[in-house]
Formats: C-alpha cells, structure tokens, sequence
C-alpha cells in the first residue's frame, strides 16, 4: 500500500508539470464516448496522444487528455440525475510481455483521473498546470494488462466533470470510454476485469482477475452516502459468484462463501444456479467500510455497489419492493425502513414472491386479517367479515395468500361495493403494481391471479419467531409458485404414517389459534408441508411431541397424542427428510431454512 501511494505521489507530481505542455485542442478523437440512449460520439482531444488514444512509448508526454463535448456532458449530467450517481469508465490496453514485467513497477505505472471546470480557463482552455487529485493508478503487468477502470461521483456533483486524462509510463491506449450508472467495487465475471472507485480513487491490484481478497469501500460514502438519508436511491450491493458446476455440498455440510464487510460476517450459501445476491447496504451495520473474503474467495468474481430507486412516496407508502433474500429480512433494521408502518420486500430467486414485514401486529392486521378469515377460517371461508364482526378474534401472526385468493378476495370486494380499509386499498394497489394480481380487461370489476404470492410477518414477534416465520411462510410461497413441489408434497402426505397425520389434521382443528378448513385440500397439504419442515429435521420430531403434550391436545385426542409421544414424532420427522433432500436438491434450502444469505 506504501508502495501504491509513492507511485501516485510521483504522478501527481508529474501531472502539475506536464501539463505546461498542452497548448492546443485537437477537435477529433478516435475514441468514442458511449452513453446509454445516446448514440457514441468522438470525445474532444486535448493533446496529441488523445487523438490516438494512445500513449506511444516513454517519449514525450504520457499523458492523454479528453475533454465531453456538451452534449455529451449534458447525458453524463443527466444519467446521473436518473440514476442517483455516474460512473465514468474507460478500458485500458498495454502490450506488456513476461519478460518485460520483470522490469521496475516504476516503468510500467499507469493512473486515470478525472477533468474539473477547475482545469480550464474562461475560454474553454485546459490550464498549463493542474492541481492535485485523487486518481485510480497502478502497475501493467503480464496478468494486468487489459482492464477497465471506472470513477463514480454523486449526481451532485456530476455537473463538475468535463473529461479525464490518462497516463502511462509505457506503450499503451485507451480503447473504450462509457458513462454507466454510478458504481464502485470490482468485477471479474466478464472477459475484461473491472475495478471502480469513488471521487478518493485507489489502486488496482497488480494480479489482475486473480481470487478477490479485499476492496475498500469505506469512500463511497461519498458516493452513496445519501441513500440514507430519505433520498431517491439506496445503495445495495451485488455479489457476484462463480458457478458451482453442480457441487454446493451436502445439507449437512453445504458448500458457504462468507464476507466481511467491516467486520459483520455475511454467509452465502451456494445453490444450484446462483450467480448473483443483492446485500442491501441498509441490511448492515457497516456497509461503507473494507469488504474481504472469509471463505471460498476463489468463488467470488465480484462484489459491486450502486444505487436503485428508493421507491419511496409523498403518502409516506412504498409499493416497489427491495430484492433481497429472506434471510436478511429478520434483522433488517426498521430504523432505515422506507415507510414507518411497513417494509416491503420481494425474494431474489422468486420474482412476484412478496415479504411485508410490519410494525406491530396491528399493522399487519390492518392489512391482511380480513383476508385471513376469507382464505382459511372455518365458518367464514369466502365471505367478507365486517369489521364488526372482526373486532377482537385472532387472525394469524404470520400470513401467506396465493394470487389466485388474493383476487378472489378483490373481486368480491369490487363486486359487492364492500368497504375496504386503507390498508387493504393499499395492498391490492402493491399487488397490481407488482403483477400479483392482474384486473381483467375482458370483466370490469374483477381481477386474474398473476405470479408469485405475498407472506408477512411482523416486527412485534420475538426475532427467534421471525426467523420460523420467514421458514413457515416462505416454505408456502415455493408451493404457491411450484407445481413439481406441490405433486412430491402431495405424495409425501399420502404416504405418510396414518396416525401421525390424522393427529396433525386434529391439530389444526382444536388449536382455536389455527381453525384451518382441512376440508380443503390445498391448503391442509400446504400446512401439512410448512409445519413439518419450519424447524431442522433434528427437531421435528420434539416439536410435535410437544404439541401431543399440550392440555388442549391430550383432552381432545388422548389416544393420538399417547402414539405420538411413544414414536418421539417419527412419522413427523420421516416426512420431513424426504422433503428436505428435495428442497435442498432444487433450490439450496433446508428444513427451518428458506434463505441462502444470513448475517
């Protein structure tokens, strides 16, 4: 790091010096500016190796100035303005042979900074002599030798960049130049590798694409910093990951990648067809700080962070939700929350799967109580309970609805001119939005099921509940949205120990709690399915001897849960193995576990 820092300190030298020698603008360039939506245009050359876009040799200037145009200037304004930051990036090329990286670092540096208004006269002149600045330097070597290099600023301060400059202590050129959303991290997925910064700069390993160790995030505060602060954008990381080529471990022992990010431990569990996982900056309690690997670093091939919409609204609403993965949904932080009653959250893996987590049970109530009494409490199935009649009975401390209840429920609703509540207006407005649930063109006045589904859980349960819960209920969400799991489940049930399960169906009718319709197959099976697999195999089994020893249980079936109590819940725990190899095989999961990212 010493070293890195003596090469910028000589650059920065060298750069208030050379730049005597620019005294003229060369209208043409041969490297084009890409912008998305706008077609590539020749940048402005502002000394002879610019117009090449090619530093030749260790002769004369090693330095290339561009300058935007003011159309380009104006998209590079505008792209950070829609995107919350902007990156400007080039990619870099050098003919760097084995036997000449054995050669001193000194002759073969390279940096890439950044041009201000600063930097030129009133009359559009750059000046004979620049100030020091941060830059993205480094060493050309048989393994780096062709890279892109990106900075990132703020939108705000976007409108004060007009170009960049690059510099080399040996042949080499600059073969591509874009304007993309703003980013800082590193890259090492695509064929080229690539390294961005922010406004500080830094230095690109001399190893080039080799396995990540660290990068330092702890500047892009300066970047991203304003996603905290109720803005238009908050900051997420994406990690992005080698595939396992088939291999991700055993469920007992399951193949992790784990990063540090300042010191919180982030474990990634590596599933069939994983690429990519989004951290939300928000989810951490130190997002801006150093990022290293733990374990499996070879795994890593990047690890990236850049704004997205916040989402947030006038009303103090959200009905874009945040992808993300379960596992971090329990221990997210309601401080940072985008609206005060609710968070809304989408499951990365299973577009249209929403999570709400609210903020009390009340909350939750507003929301989805009535809707509880319409999908699954005996005596009320179908119907639209007035409040009235709502007042003081139980709904659920967790819920889960399919797409298809979820527009039965606003049809009848639509049809019947029934009095919703705010809360329930708002959640057919996220449905729709989200493509839940769909209206039907061809019927005014009633809705079509669409994809995915809606759990929730809320801020009001013990953490250790919350993390059943997110279990319990996503487990639902895979069989709302999986046909190849509800046929296993099914045939699971059927062959499952007859006494075991006549007592889980009596379960479901005595607990008042519960009241389930078991007379509906559907959802007895989909219960069938989350009970048994909400805790580890391990603990299956305890968790219904449990409930056989429970005073309401043993007074209404005393023979059923003596059976269970002898067997210590085997039937139980047999059916959740089968279905536990299954899940862990499909998607990475494992009984009491819908998440692959826990911190």
């Amino acid at each position: 790091m010493q070293y890195m820092k003596r090469i910028l300190l000589t650059i920065l030298f060298t750069l208030s010096v050379v730049c005597a020698y620019v005294g003229c603008s060369f209208p043409l360039s041969t490297l084009p500016l890409v912008v998305s939506g706008a077609e590539p245009a020749a940048l402005t050359a502002l000394n002879k190796n610019a117009r090449k876009a090619a530093v030749s040799g260790t002769n004369g200037s090693r330095y290339a100035y561009f300058a935007f145009s003011e159309a380009q200037r104006g998209n590079y304004v505008s792209l950070a303005a829609s995107e919350g930051a902007v990156s400007l990036e080039i990619e870099i090329s050098a003919p760097i042979s084995a036997a000449y990286a054995e050669t001193a670092a000194s002759d073969r540096r390279f940096a890439f900074g950044l041009l201000y208004d600063s930097d030129f006269s009133a009359s559009g002149r750059l000046r004979s002599a620049l100030a020091d600045r941060p830059m993205a330097a480094g060493v050309f070597s048989s393994e780096n030798r062709q890279f892109r290099v990106a900075y990132a600023v703020p939108a705000a301060q976007a409108g004060r960049v007009r170009g960049f400059f690059f510099y080399t202590a040996v042949s080499a050129a600059v073969t591509a130049a874009s304007v993309i959303p703003g980013e800082v991290g590193f890259d090492f997925s695509g064929e080229v590798p690539r390294f961005c910064f922010a406004g500080n700069g830094g230095s690109v390993p001399e190893t080039g694409a080799a396995a990540f160790t660290a990068f330092d995030f702890t500047e892009a505060d300066s970047v991203f910093g304003s996603g905290y602060t109720g803005g238009e954008f908050v900051p997420v990381f994406t990690v992005s990951l080698r595939e396992t080529g088939g291999g991700f471990g055993s469920v007992e022992n399951q193949t992790q990648v784990k990063l540090s990010f300042g010191g919180e431990t982030v474990s990634i569990r590596r599933a069939p067809g994983q690429t990519a996982v989004s951290v939300h900056a928000a989810a951490l309690r130190s997002a801006f700080s150093r990022v290293s690997a733990e374990s499996n670093a070879d795994m890593i091939r990047g690890v990236s962070l850049h704004f997205i919409p916040s989402g947030r609204r006038d009303t103090g609403t959200v009905i874009q939700p945040l992808r993300t993965d379960p596992g971090l949904i329990p221990a997210w932080p309601s401080a940072v929350w985008r609206s005060a009653d609710y968070e809304l959250f989408e499951w990365e893996q299973f577009p249209g799967v929403l999570f709400f987590d609210t903020a009390n049970y009340a909350v939750q109530d507003q929301f989805f109580k009535r809707l509880a009494f319409f999908t699954e409490k005996t005596g009320y199935i179908g119907t639209l309970v007035p409040d009235g009649v709502l007042n003081g009975k139980h709904g659920f401390n967790a819920h889960d609805y399919r797409p298809e209840t979820l527009a039965d429920f606003f049809t009848l609703a639509e049809r019947t001119s029934f009095p919703l509540s705010e809360k329930e207006l708002l959640l057919k407005e996220i449905l729709l939005c989200n493509g839940v649930i769909a209206a039907d063109a061809a019927a005014p006045g009633t809705y079509r099921p669409g994809i995915g589904g809606v759990i929730s859980v809320s801020q009001e349960s013990p953490l250790y509940l919350r993390h059943s819960f997110v279990a319990h209920e996503g487990l639902h969400g895979l069989y709302f949205i999986d046909a190849d799991f509800r046929t296993t489940v099914s045939q699971v049930f059927s062959r499952m120990d007859p006494l075991s399960l006549q007592f889980l169906i009596r379960y479901f009718q005595v607990q008042p709690s519960l009241n389930y319709n078991t007379a509906d197959t559907y959802l007895l099976e989909n219960e069938f399915m989350a009970y048994i697999m909400q805790q580890p195999v391990s603990r299956t089994g305890n968790y219904f001897v449990t409930r056989a020893s429970w005073n309401s249980m043993t007074a209404a079936e005393p023979e059923l849960c003596a059976y269970v109590k002898a067997t210590g819940g085997s039937g139980f725990t047999d059916a959740a193995r089968i279905l536990n190899e299954y899940v862990f095989r499909r998607w990475g999961f494992s009984a009491g576990r819908v998440s692959l990212v826990t911190r």
